[in-house]
């Protein structure tokens, strides 16, 4: 979730109403550069366990955990700034039944 933070940041300096949301955050993968970063990390493991592995199926859950928080933010505009992962299962998900609303991959 740092590099988008850190996308963000840059996007909308000193914007008001920025705001982290770990639903963001990529999918889980076991490996330790998908984990959401503490600080420093003194010689931990690359890989965590399968226990943390995340799904396609959690990630669109959770883009429509998202979504339903969104739907209910009163607001002209918006921007959602996350990984590409996440923004897939959200355009192949949850989106898939708004024709008039999409997001777009860019690679």
């Amino acid at each position: 979730l740092q590099r988008a933070i850190d996308t963000a940041a840059v996007l909308f300096e000193d914007h008001p109403k920025t705001q982290e949301m770990d639903l963001l955050r990529e999918r889980r993968t076991g490996y330790l550069c998908d984990e959401p970063s503490p600080g420093k990390r003194r010689s931990m493991p690359t890989f965590l366990s399968k226990e943390a592995v995340e799904g396609k199926p959690e990630v669109r859950r959770r883009a429509q955990q998202l979504l339903d928080e969104l739907f209910q933010t009163p607001c002209d505009a918006l921007a959602v700034v996350t990984h590409k992962g996440f923004l897939r299962e959200l355009d192949q998900g949850p989106l898939q039944e708004f024709t008039w609303l999409r997001c777009q991959c860019a690679r």
